[in-house]
């Protein structure tokens, strides 16, 4: 369990019960280079840092994504900050990256994943209870104007579905934080087609899910940013307010879907 700190007036993750990476493995080919490591849990994660191509805020908004996730019950994948050695400052990952000493956002690798952009709808829906899953995630998508949309299915826990990388999301993907309305084209979320029916209770719950979400569910969301990233109170207070912000607009597309499966059912 990481303790937890004040520093200027805010809770911070302490250094020292971050995990640690030991041992880096390869990179992704993504426009981010993710590097996979194994951390001092013994588990695999794909680490980003915050300096990255995607700029600093793509992190932000992988980790307020997540968080966002968790509250309304969406299947996001578990993450964790972990910390890059001194030993490994410098060191070389594949002779196509470098590491940095300090923090990264970690999360957790599935080894039986299938990452899919859902180009033909979301699949595998009748399996292991996801058609109680992509109500809900279709739910966050919405609340946080995602873009580049991405799913993995872990084939070793029955095809589960989880949603991945965030960091394009709150309406990042031509510039980042660009926060568009949900009457503007550029605040409406292009939702992949579903692949069978669900039942209309599991919308039902979903919605639910939604207009009980508040402000008050992130009062401590600031303890997970590292001291080092100088993330400020302000720029994910705008991100939490924005998604809440499009709570009647989820709602609507929520209900809508509901509607149309119950026609065509």
């Amino acid at each position: 369990m990481a303790t937890v700190i004040k520093i200027d007036n805010r809770q911070v993750i302490q250094k020292d019960d971050r995990l640690v990476v030991k041992l880096p493995r390869r990179v992704a080919p993504s426009n981010m280079r993710p590097f996979l490591a194994v951390a001092s849990d013994d588990n695999l994660y794909w680490c980003k840092e915050i300096q990255n191509p995607d700029g600093y805020e793509s992190i932000i908004n992988e980790i307020v994504g997540s968080e966002i996730g968790k509250v309304i019950g969406a299947p996001v994948r578990d993450w964790k900050i972990l910390q890059v050695p001194a030993e490994l400052d410098r060191a070389r990952v594949e002779k196509s990256k470098t590491l940095h000493k300090g923090p990264v956002f970690g999360t957790l690798d599935i080894h039986e994943g299938e990452v899919d952009l859902m180009d033909r709808g979301i699949s595998f829906i009748d399996c292991d209870g996801n058609y109680q899953r992509v109500p809900k995630l279709i739910a966050l998508w919405l609340l946080c104007n995602a873009q580049d949309l991405q799913v993995i299915f872990d084939h070793s826990d029955e095809s589960r579905v989880y949603s991945i990388d965030h960091g394009l999301w709150f309406g990042s993907e031509q510039q980042m934080w660009e926060l568009a309305p949900a009457d503007m084209r550029a605040g409406q979320v292009d939702l992949p087609g579903l692949t069978m029916p669900i039942p209309a209770a599991e919308w039902d719950k979903a919605i639910e899910k939604v207009e009980d979400l508040s402000l008050g569910a992130f009062s401590d969301i600031m303890s997970v940013f590292p001291n080092e990233w100088s993330v400020k109170p302000e720029e994910v207070d705008q991100l939490l307010k924005y998604a809440i912000g499009r709570k009647p607009y989820t709602i609507k597309r929520l209900t809508d879907l509901k509607k149309r499966q119950e026609r065509r059912a």
